[in-house]
């Protein structure tokens, strides 16, 4: 770095009290971090606002950004998602501003786990794909790292009901309904690899998660199912055909309770005992659940079988358990 002397000057007093303010944030950003890895949460964000105060009070945009960044994240392992968005938006602001780039990195991964929390997950694939260009931009293997592991602290057991919807041959019009009525295809299922990294159980007890087809120039679009076990997950449970929500819903009970009551238990064999239990009307099943249509095979023929559940058994058509089949590992 060359420095003119020209621009070499006598410190004056209000240089040594920046100085002084400057010092005495750094030692309270650290103080507050020590804090909040014992946690000791709200002692800490009482630190890292003083410690943002002085950063401030002296025009430190660096230690502004770092600070902010470590509130976003206090106020995320307190569950208060708003907030830690809120200040990780100031954060990915500022080091914009002085562009800092790894400090940017840093900021677009803290949104990305903060919105993933709030099961906004097209937002946070987004700042993570982010985070991780960045990161490798600027050979900033730590915090790639530190992104990677971020996107695959997921639960071992994972269950998705929402409304899927298939489309032969069209993996970019193929999507999940999320909560929020925002919709995430297969495409871009796809372009996040590790999205369901750590999950040992995936169950996707929705409508046709199990299939795939051919595009029109004869490429396999690959269903659901098959692009979450390659996107990480262990072990998948997928339909191949629409479902019934009450009778599913008793379905998915009963599997999840043996392998509750009995770790042990395959995965496979558990969900095998629950589909014996439809087919033989072992299970008891709320008055709600009970089936209210009419099943008709091969419909249009005039030799069609008309299926009528019976009192005992009123699950034990295939319709209701026979979609669901177990993907990966069964142990």
């Amino acid at each position: 770095m060359r420095i003119n002397v020209e621009e070499l000057r006598e410190a004056t007093g209000e240089d040594a009290t920046r100085v002084a303010a400057a010092h005495a944030a750094a030692q309270l950003l650290q103080q507050a971090r020590l804090l909040a890895a014992k946690g000791e949460r709200e002692k800490a964000i009482e630190l890292f606002e003083k410690a943002l105060a002085l950063y401030r009070e002296v025009k430190d945009q660096g230690g502004e950004g770092v600070t902010l960044d470590n509130l976003g994240r206090v106020y995320r392992s307190l569950s208060q998602y708003e907030k830690a968005i809120g200040y990780s938006e100031q954060a990915l602001v500022i080091h914009r501003e002085v562009k800092d780039r790894s400090g940017e990195g840093f900021s677009l991964n803290n949104l990305g786990l903060a919105h993933w929390s709030l099961s906004q997950y097209e937002k946070a694939i987004g700042y993570h794909e982010q985070a991780l260009a960045i990161q490798r931009e600027v050979k900033d293997r730590p915090g790639e790292g530190t992104t990677r592991r971020a996107s695959r602290q997921r639960y071992p057991v994972v269950h998705i009901a929402s409304h899927f919807l298939f489309r032969p041959g069209d993996e970019t019009r193929s999507f999940l309904l999320l909560g929020d009525g925002t919709q995430l295809t297969l495409s871009q299922i796809k372009a996040f690899p590790g999205l369901f990294g750590g999950v040992q159980l995936l169950t996707l007890s929705a409508c046709n998660t199990g299939l795939g087809d051919n595009n029109a120039d004869g490429r396999e679009v690959e269903g659901f199912g098959v692009l979450a076990q390659r996107n990480g997950a262990k072990a998948v449970v997928a339909s191949l055909w629409p479902v019934a929500d009450r009778s599913t819903s008793v379905l998915m009970q009963d599997f999840y309770r043996r392998r509750a009551s009995n770790p042990r238990v395959p995965k496979a064999e558990a969900l095998r005992l629950a589909q014996l239990s439809f087919l033989r009307g072992s299970i008891k099943l709320p008055r709600d659940a009970q089936p209210r249509r009419v099943i008709v095979l091969e419909s249009g023929r005039d030799d069609a079988v008309t299926f009528r559940p019976s009192g005992e058994a009123p699950f034990a058509h295939p319709y209701y358990w026979a979609p669901f089949f177990l993907m990966g590992n069964w142990l």
